[in-house]
């Protein structure tokens, strides 16, 4: 056990390993970029389409549906925006806390950095097990309906 963990301490961080985590680091920064603009955008569609749709639904024979549709847009866009900005935090600033540590070769950033990653990948993980035990509800609650004709 404890050959293990010596053998931890002699690993080498060398210039191949260092370019893979600059290009990572590079990519991420480019998509964390792209996906704050998204966030952005989902924002504003939210804003936009709500109104627009509760204006379009107030004035047919749905009555006062269409508020209730686009207050139920504007929430639905605003928690996906949320959903995404949050992991997206985290790789930006895995991004730019890896690219500093490469260049002024400091360790402890590069260390920060890589927990920003971390987070980042245990973020994506929790979310796509919730989503996959609502639709194992979702595929439950079929059956037992289907059951139940």
């Amino acid at each position: 056990m404890e050959q293990s963990n010596e053998s931890l301490f002699a690993l080498e961080f060398d210039h191949q390993a260092a370019s893979y985590i600059t290009e990572s680091a590079k990519w991420s920064r480019f998509l964390a970029i792209v996906w704050f603009i998204i966030c952005g955008l989902f924002v504003l569609f939210a804003l936009f389409a709500g109104s627009l749709i509760a204006s379009l639904y107030s004035n047919t024979l749905y009555g006062g549906a269409g508020a209730g549709i686009g207050g139920m847009m504007i929430v639905i866009y605003l928690i996906l925006a949320a959903i995404q900005v949050v992991p997206n935090i985290f790789r930006y600033q895995f991004a730019t806390k890896a690219l500093r540590a490469i260049r002024t070769n400091d360790q402890a950033l590069l260390n920060e950095s890589l927990g920003k990653l971390k987070t980042y990948n245990k973020y994506w993980g929790v979310v796509t097990i919730i989503i996959l035990s609502i639709y194992v509800l979702i595929f439950l609650f079929a059956i037992l309906a289907g059951t139940m004709r």
